[in-house]
């Protein structure tokens, strides 16, 4: 049985329609390679095996590579965080040995005062009985300037910071104008003050010291040289440097000693300013100028963990040195003097300025 192709059936049709497509589109593909000829004068050649192998392997490479360095961060991360965390527990350690060993000195402390005090004793000084003496335990930095009731509304004087030591010229000079030199001898001229009301040469004031150095160089802590060597009981002649001049405050008692931490210096205010003037006479820094933010950081958080301290030292006025603080004026009135310019100067100096 023979068959017949009907080629005005619908299947012829539509095999004819792909046939003129497909050379339709290999015309068009004839032209475009024959464009990109033009432009290139580099024929197109299929790519070899070995090209498609080796951008295989350079992918797998850098892919191998990526792993290396993903791990790698992971394994940094993970150890700064062992890291973090063995300094966290560190500090923590450390804080908790420090307040053992504070509520241990005080209770010792406290015992040996109670011991050594003499019962019922008739031969008081002036000096003792001007002034009264705070026990350790009762001797609080937040409640000490507010005794009297200056401070009743709750706001606390501002903080004096005194940045120049005395010079060897003023002991020079006090020491020719005194007949009792040996007052020098007790003078003490501090780099944080707190007065009570806020005015210089007040019934009583708080002196802040760091209690020890922190040596940026080798990250080590020194105590020598940094706390005053005050006892409760001792009494100091205080002089303070106001508008480049040297003054005297007069003579103060130390009536309460205290360990303190920043929690209690936060009570004070203001608590930021404080803090950023203890830590300045903490470190032990080479360069001039204001320590480096990463550093004040550090110190700032051996405050917080109790490693460093603060050496806080309640002074109450009981006398007045009458000599010294002449002297310390007369000295102030001949540096003036010696400042001052002499009539031949101030006369070549107007001829001067008439010839201008």
């Amino acid at each position: 049985m023979s068959t017949t192709i009907d080629y005005h059936s619908p299947m012829v049709a539509d095999i004819e329609l792909k046939d003129e497509i497909i050379l339709a589109m290999a015309n068009e593909l004839r032209q475009l390679r024959q464009q990109l000829l033009e432009h290139t004068n580099v024929p197109l050649r299929p790519r070899r095996a070995d090209e498609q192998h080796g951008d295989e392997m350079t992918l797998d490479s850098l892919r191998c590579q990526l792993d290396d360095v993903l791990c790698t961060r992971e394994k940094e991360r993970t150890l700064h965080t062992e890291t973090l965390n063995s300094v966290v527990a560190e500090l923590a350690s450390l804080r908790k040995r420090y307040e053992e060993t504070k509520r241990a000195l005080e209770a010792g402390q406290w015992s040996t005062n109670t011991q050594t005090r003499p019962s019922g004793s008739s031969t008081e000084s002036p000096m003792d009985t001007d002034t009264e003496t705070i026990a350790e335990e009762e001797f609080q930095v937040a409640s000490f300037l507010s005794t009297h009731g200056t401070q009743a509304s709750g706001h606390f004087p501002p903080v004096d910071f005194y940045e120049s030591p005395v010079g060897v010229n003023l002991w020079a000079a006090l020491r020719k104008e005194l007949s009792d030199t040996p007052v020098l001898d007790r003078v003490l001229h501090p780099d944080i003050v707190i007065w009570q009301g806020g005015h210089l040469g007040a019934r009583r004031c708080l002196l802040l010291y760091p209690s020890q150095r922190f040596t940026l160089s080798d990250k080590s802590t020194k105590a020598e040289g940094c706390t005053q060597s005050l006892e409760q009981g001792a009494t100091r002649e205080i002089i303070c440097k106001v508008d480049k001049t040297w003054g005297y405050c007069g003579t103060y008692k130390c009536v309460g000693i205290l360990n303190a931490s920043e929690e209690d210096v936060n009570q004070l205010d203001p608590p930021h300013t404080i803090m950023n003037g203890i830590m300045q006479r903490t470190v032990t820094f080479a360069a001039k100028g204001a320590i480096p933010a990463h550093v004040g950081k550090l110190v700032r958080e051996m405050y917080r963990s109790g490693t460093l301290s603060l050496r806080c030292y309640g002074m109450e006025l009981v006398d007045r040195v009458e000599a010294l603080d002449d002297a310390l004026e007369t000295c102030a009135i001949r540096r003036t003097d010696a400042k001052r310019p002499s009539d031949g100067e101030e006369e070549g100096s107007r001829k001067k300025q008439k010839s201008l």
